[in-house]
């Protein structure tokens, strides 16, 4: 007589985790189902907050995750017919429902602002607030959403609507572009890179020192950040005779 068959799952996918997913990427969620990272939205498909199959933060996880009709199942094993103690039934908790989107978005995420550590922005029908004051949430390749977003923002709520409009900052002459090999930087002077105007906060020689440069993770002990500016590049005429 032949060992019965073990049952395996059928419809089973690889269980989620924060990596990086490509569009069309298939998961099973702690609920056995199974999602498809959305094409629109797949640049959050790795964040914890759109985990699919949690009931946790349905409104992010319906963003970047679509459900579909398969799920994971493992057919039941057969028991034996031994009678059980009946046990008393178990309180249904009823998950809380999430507060309502507001109508109102913050302003659309902007690459030509300065954001610092507390300040909203909106994307996509999604709030994110800057998570530091060290430059990266204004940085090129930190946008919400993009995939190092995360280390310079978090999502905070859903929105609908008109995001808020918000007159631009007023731009000023950059100020000398950063050079620690040209100037010795002490409390209160400016320096620019990029667009961006930095100002010496201490006099004890970190803002000339190595690695503490304004853009660098051990800038924000020695500048910060005070204001943008128009870079302008001035152009030579030559007088035709």
């Amino acid at each position: 007589m032949s060992a019965p068959s073990i049952p395996t799952p059928s419809n089973c996918y690889g269980a989620w985790s924060a990596r990086y997913y490509q569009s069309g990427e298939i998961v099973t969620g702690r609920d056995g189902r199974n999602y498809a990272c959305d094409p629109n939205y797949f640049l959050y498909c790795s964040w914890t907050e759109f985990e699919p199959g949690t009931g946790s933060y349905p409104d992010y996880s319906g963003l970047a995750w679509n459900l579909l009709p398969t799920s994971c199942s493992v057919p039941p094993a057969p028991s034996p017919s031994v009678p059980t103690a009946t046990s008393p039934p178990s309180k249904v908790l009823i998950p809380t429902a999430l507060p309502p989107a507001p109508s109102d978005c913050p302003s659309v995420f902007a690459d030509s602002r300065i954001y610092v550590a507390g300040e909203l922005t909106s994307y996509g029908g999604v709030i994110y607030q800057c998570t530091t004051s060290n430059g990266r949430c204004f940085q090129s390749g930190y946008e919400p959403f993009s995939p190092l977003g995360k280390e310079a923002w978090k999502v905070i709520g859903t929105c609908s609507g008109n995001p808020a409009v918000t007159a631009p900052p007023a731009s000023t002459t950059c100020p000398p572009f950063f050079d620690k090999f040209v100037r010795v930087y002490t409390t209160g002077d400016l320096a620019s890179y990029g667009n961006v105007i930095y100002q010496c906060i201490t006099s004890n020689g970190r803002c000339i020192q190595d690695g503490y440069e304004p853009w660098s993770p051990l800038g924000v002990e020695a500048w910060k950040v005070v204001g943008t500016c128009n870079v302008t590049r001035h152009l030579r005429q030559r007088k035709i005779e």
